[in-house]
């Protein structure tokens, strides 16, 4: 009997399935990435194994890859590789098992613990006033500078909190360094080498699941294509020794409050709730605007989202307003993932309207941040039918800041100002 060969695993990697195609691939952090067989972009990102386009959600193993680029069945497709190779290929796992991700207390200990041994650059100070932040509300939100680029600063940092009895296993961004031809071979490390701001993830009791780095203009690269790479990465240590990869979490942006009688700390949500793309955004949008806001990572990044929207309905949570980036109006793909927001939020027995504003503004928070500067009132269209949720002044006193204040017309208009409190 012939060899089996219905494990992928065992037949190829995407390298030698792109050689076998003549396509050419750039190396993109642990990954590469390859034109997409698809829609063409150079958008498809992939492990020796599987990958994924970023630009039409076109993803799969190489032998999908290569079936979609011939046009044929992955029956035939993994025949053709076979005779490509002779046969002969032995697949060898180059990625270490993934640790199993810490629980959330163990992550926010540990992440916590990260932010107190770091400060925030006077350029990264600058560029977070440029959006609309204050001094007072950046020191809230926990973003910090990381600039630590020699592997020597990574140690000695994860060693002052592993010093504190905390521990860093299944903490995405840490893993066990053991490159022997390196002198700090067998020490805990912070992965991480590229300078940016470290924007926490938070949950619905503000834990810090995660990080991502807003990594800074000036050290984007660009490939031969002429465009930048992500400004977003998580941190993360996925095929590192000991490493752990990142989820898609959802990030609460909002006020909290420490529940007297279960002594957690909780949201203060409301009847609305608005849902945008990116902690960054929900937070600036949040600061400017006192209105609570989840964000998922991206707008194809929902996997996480059903049960916190099951959390928003058992915490009296109505309407859901969808304020991703108003670029789906001309980009097919974002128009595509927005429809499956809009059905996944009903699926769960919320209610959701879009949040219409200027295009030529691209994010809730450009926006929000346009009407600070130039004038004290805006116009969101939502649908009359949803202006009954909108019924409570969510002014803050607690918080010195701008915050929002509205009315409800009858119209499909309804009316924001903005005042201070």
């Amino acid at each position: 009997m012939g060899k089996d060969y219905s494990k992928y695993e065992e037949i190829a990697t995407m390298p030698i399935v792109a050689s076998l195609l003549g396509i050419q691939s750039t190396k993109k952090g642990s990954s590469r990435k390859y034109p997409c067989p698809k829609c063409g972009a150079k958008a498809f990102e992939a492990n020796d194994i599987k990958g994924k386009c970023f630009k039409c959600d076109f993803g799969g193993n190489y032998i999908s890859y290569y079936a979609e680029a011939c046009g044929i069945s992955t029956k035939e497709a993994a025949k053709r590789i076979i005779e490509g190779t002779g046969g002969t290929f032995e697949y060898v796992p180059h990625d270490e098992p993934e640790e199993p991700i810490a629980s959330i207390e163990d992550r926010n200990k540990a992440y916590s613990a990260l932010l107190s041994n770091l400060n925030l650059s006077k350029k990264h100070i600058a560029d977070l006033k440029k959006r609309g932040l204050q001094l007072e509300q950046v020191k809230k939100l926990g973003y910090k500078s990381f600039l630590i680029q020699s592997q020597k600063a990574r140690v000695d940092i994860t060693k002052k909190i592993t010093d504190e009895g905390i521990s860093i296993v299944g903490i995405p961004g840490f893993f066990l360094n053991e490159d022997t031809k390196q002198k700090l071979n067998g020490h805990n490390i912070l992965c991480w080498r590229k300078q940016g701001i470290l924007v926490p993830y938070r949950d619905f009791n503000r834990n810090i699941q995660g990080f991502q780095i807003r990594k800074d203009d000036e050290k984007l690269e660009v490939d031969e294509d002429g465009k930048k790479e992500n400004k977003y990465d998580w941190i993360a240590s996925k095929g590192k020794k000991r490493g752990c990869g990142a989820k898609g979490f959802v990030h609460f942006a909002c006020d909290f409050y420490l529940d007297f009688y279960t002594q957690e700390t909780k949201p203060i949500l409301g009847d609305v709730v608005i849902i945008t793309e990116g902690a960054m955004k929900a937070d600036i949008c949040h600061a400017l605007t006192g209105l609570p806001v989840i964000a998922v990572p991206g707008t194809k990044n929902l996997k996480e989202l059903p049960p916190v929207l099951d959390l928003l309905k058992d915490n009296h949570v109505k309407l859901i307003l969808n304020a991703f980036d108003m670029d789906y109006i001309t980009n097919s793909n974002v128009k595509g993932d927005q429809k499956k927001l809009t059905k996944l939020i009903k699926e769960h027995g919320l209610n959701t309207s879009r949040l219409l504003w200027n295009s030529s503004l691209k994010g809730i928070d450009d926006f929000a941040k346009y009407v600070i500067d130039n004038g004290n009132c805006f116009e969101l269209l939502i649908g009359q039918k949803y202006s009954k949720f909108i019924e409570v002044n969510p002014t803050d006193d607690l918080v010195t800041r701008s915050v929002l204040r509205y009315k409800i017309k009858k119209a499909k208009i309804v009316k924001y100002t903005f005042a201070e409190s």
